[in-house]
């Protein structure tokens, strides 16, 4: 979990060294965004976990006058279903947690007189799947693998400013692939709903 908040940390504070004028409306510039909420684990990892956390954020590039390219961390963190697995509840540890660094394209679809804005939002890039180290159940495990995202969103400006709250769902997929210790491992889906807040650049 540390190094999820160190890196969470690090992609936030990229944009404090930018001017003013960098966070003006002139539309260009950098923003900022961040958000949390419930994950809901899909296919096999609803196997043997139950709802977990998401908490995330990044920055945002305009790419003319639509698009947004936006680097992104998240960290999600899904607790071990012990009454499925039947496990017994004096054991610890096993819970599921990922962390995730995309890089993602925004497509606002904006209509005329509608003061919040429907978005588009996929991309791709790195995943570390891990379990919690127990020394009742499972042992230290982590593994790396590509991972992709695609979802949608409504962005509800605050006001005059350039801040804007903001609720997205996205499925996430973690692909699974050959491990030499491991054997054949499988994809590793999630469905976040994210409520957050946004500095638009």
């Amino acid at each position: 979990m540390k190094r999820g908040i160190v890196a969470l940390a690090m992609v936030m504070a990229l944009p404090a060294g930018a001017s003013a004028q960098g966070f003006g409306r002139s539309g260009s510039g950098i923003g900022i965004f961040a958000a949390a909420g419930p994950a809901l684990p899909t296919g096999d990892l609803a196997d043997g976990w139950d709802w977990g956390l998401d908490v995330g954020g990044g920055i945002s590039i305009p790419l003319g006058s639509t698009l947004e390219l936006r680097g992104e961390v998240n960290y999600d963190r899904f607790l071990l279903d012990k009454k499925k697995l039947g496990i017994p509840d004096n054991v610890d540890g096993g819970d599921a947690t990922s962390l995730t660094v995309l890089g993602t394209l925004k497509l606002p679809l904006r209509m005329q007189g509608q003061s919040w804005t429907p978005y588009l939002v996929g991309g791709g890039g790195y995943m570390r799947l891990s379990l919690s180290d127990s020394p009742d159940f499972a042992g230290d495990f982590h593994d790396d693998r590509a991972a992709a995202a695609v979802g949608a969103g409504a962005e509800f400006p605050l006001g005059a400013s350039n801040w804007a709250f903001f609720v997205e769902g996205r499925y996430v997929i973690g692909f699974g692939h050959d491990d030499a210790e491991f054997g054949d491992l499988d994809n590793e889906n999630f469905v976040p709903i994210k409520i957050g807040l946004s500095l638009r650049p």
